[in-house]
């Protein structure tokens, strides 16, 4: 009969705790030996201490998934992680994602209402919404519509294209709201 492979055996982990150093208790964390305060020859700041602290549990974790894991992935998730990235870079894609620029051209058309279209018309219509190049405008009554979509559409299209730029305000569109 063969005789049966056994698989290796783990390293078994030291359950043995360190002897605390001078002043210290159990669950407090133990003093850097390294840093600011050492150089400085001055005891460390409380935040110090937690720093220290938080980087002794990082590694700890490290080590015992590396000797779970028996192979040290350490380099390869650290190559997974994203470069650091200037602020200019970052602020240009929060710009283009909140769309600051399209923004900026729809409150440029409210401006624009306000001040080149004929104070009649402002006090019945009001733009609600600029979508894909056209402007949805909320006018108050069936009255003030037809009067504006008769005689005053085109000439309210014109202006707003002077004001706010003709690729901003392509079309308009009115509706009783």
């Amino acid at each position: 009969m063969a005789a049966r492979k056994t698989p290796p055996r783990r390293p078994k982990a030291n359950t043995e705790a360190p002897a605390p150093a001078a002043g210290e208790g159990p669950g407090k964390a133990r003093m850097p030996r390294t840093g600011p305060a050492i150089k400085a020859g001055r005891a460390p700041l409380p935040h110090e201490i937690a720093k220290a602290a938080a980087g002794a549990l990082d590694r700890a974790r490290a080590t015992t998934l590396s000797e779970w894991r028996r192979i040290d992935l350490r380099h390869a998730e650290g190559a997974r992680r994203k470069a650091d990235r200037s602020v200019p870079d970052i602020l240009g894609g929060v710009l283009q994602r909140i769309r600051l620029d399209q923004r900026q051209a729809e409150s440029a058309v409210v401006a624009a209402w306000k001040q080149v279209i004929d104070p009649a018309v402002v006090a019945h219509a009001r733009p609600v919404n600029l979508a894909k190049g056209t402007l949805f405008v909320s006018v108050d009554s069936s009255p003030w519509l037809a009067e504006i979509v008769r005689y005053r559409s085109r000439e309210i299209l014109e202006r707003l294209q002077l004001a706010a730029g003709k690729d901003v305000v392509q079309r308009i569109s009115f509706r009783i709201g």
